[in-house]
């Protein structure tokens, strides 16, 4: 009997072992379920992260016309390197980078993208005489003014004149007279105008409907209106203005010197006199 009892009792023990080892083994393998768990989210999260970023493509800076000309002949750093390779000359600390568009000289190109400013023309010389011309005209008047004692005041209106004039070439023998750069016809031209647009061979460029290929440039002008010497450049849509500013400047300038300094100027001052 008593060795029966003592069967029991170390089969009861078996048993209480086995459940005990079965406890372990479930917690055992919760643990490796929640660790697993806890390592797999990070996972996730990344890869969520990494599909959202890839889903997120960042569209390409937009380009000017003029940009997009100086990547197609020079290559993506048309800025800073010529179409051999070599790097483009530079003057000023950087300052003026001259690129050629025909036989036109952009000297400033990240200036010309914002204002339309910094262009300079093939025939140069043309200002420059220009502004020969206005000095030497200013001399003379401000020598007429000292002759005929037509005071202080009338010194300082020709020198304002002066000033004025020689601003106004500046602004139009440097300005853009609407050099045509697009490659492909703008998306904002309206659908009735597309057909009147043409194919330039030689720039390799499109006209719009009032675009001429300047000879003398060797670009196509928007609005072309002629090609001045005198201003060095061709007038066209964006520097017409300032061309008919020029002319309105000089003009009066003349009507001063013949009015008052030539003629009823000395006449005034001889009879206070």
């Amino acid at each position: 009997m008593l060795s029966g009892k003592q069967g029991l009792a170390s089969a009861d023990e078996d048993l209480d072992h086995d459940d005990g080892d079965l406890q372990l083994v479930d917690q055992s393998f919760e643990t490796v379920e929640d660790n697993d768990m806890e390592s797999l989210l990070p996972q996730a999260t990344n890869e969520n992260d990494a599909a959202n970023t890839s889903e997120q493509v960042e569209e390409p800076p937009s380009t000017t016309p003029l940009e997009a000309h100086m990547n197609s002949t020079m290559g993506m750093d048309g800025m800073e390197n010529g179409a051999d390779g070599s790097s483009t000359t530079s003057h000023f600390m950087g300052w003026i980078m001259p690129y050629p568009v025909g036989n036109m000289q952009i000297l400033f190109p990240e200036f010309f993208h914002s204002s339309g400013w910094g262009v300079l023309g093939p025939h140069w010389f043309g200002p420059a005489c220009v502004l020969l011309i206005l000095a030497g005209a200013s001399h003379l008047c401000i020598k007429s003014i000292y002759r005929h004692h037509l005071g202080t005041m009338s010194t300082i209106i020709c020198y304002l004149f002066f000033g004025l004039c020689t601003y106004r070439l500046t602004d139009v023998s440097f300005r853009d007279p609407g050099i045509c750069l697009d490659k492909e016809i703008p998306g904002h031209v309206d659908p009735n105008q597309v057909n009147q647009y043409r194919f330039c061979e030689r720039c390799q460029v499109w006209q719009p409907p009032d675009g001429i290929h300047c000879p003398e440039c060797n670009v196509c002008v928007a609005g072309y209106d002629h090609h001045c010497v005198w201003m060095g450049t061709c007038i066209g849509k964006r520097n017409y203005r300032q061309f008919v500013l020029f002319n309105m400047s000089w003009l009066y300038y003349v009507g001063y010197l013949f009015f008052w300094i030539l003629t009823f100027g000395p006449l005034i001052m001889g009879r206070s006199a």
